[in-house]
């Protein structure tokens, strides 16, 4: 007599390799999104010494969105960039007119 099996057989799960989809590149936008956070926060205690991090940012982010990788990093890294390099020029203003101003 054969072993019966307390409960009935249900079919499995059969791997199938196709059906795995590839993960989305997404470096350069990940990477664009940390480096504009990085540099926004930073911004605050290091001035206007961030702004090549900023200029990074948005190149990254911009590469990014033409590689059409996820658009939410790649938007906060242009984002991010952008405001950094803006305050960034405007602190580096500000010191040379205050510079120019008190020479004078």
């Amino acid at each position: 007599m054969g072993a019966t099996l307390p409960y009935p057989q249900q079919g499995g799960f059969v791997y199938d390799p196709m059906m795995v989809r590839p993960s989305e590149p997404r470096g350069q936008a990940l990477s664009a999104m940390i480096v504009g956070i990085a540099s926004a926060v930073l911004g605050g205690l290091f001035g206007f010494m961030v702004l090549p991090g900023g200029i990074v940012a948005l190149v990254l982010g911009i590469l990014a969105l033409r590689k059409r990788q996820p658009r939410g990093f790649a938007l906060t890294g242009i984002i991010t960039g952008s405001w950094t390099i803006l305050i960034s020029l405007g602190m580096l203003g500000l010191i040379i007119f205050a510079v120019i101003v008190g020479n004078s």
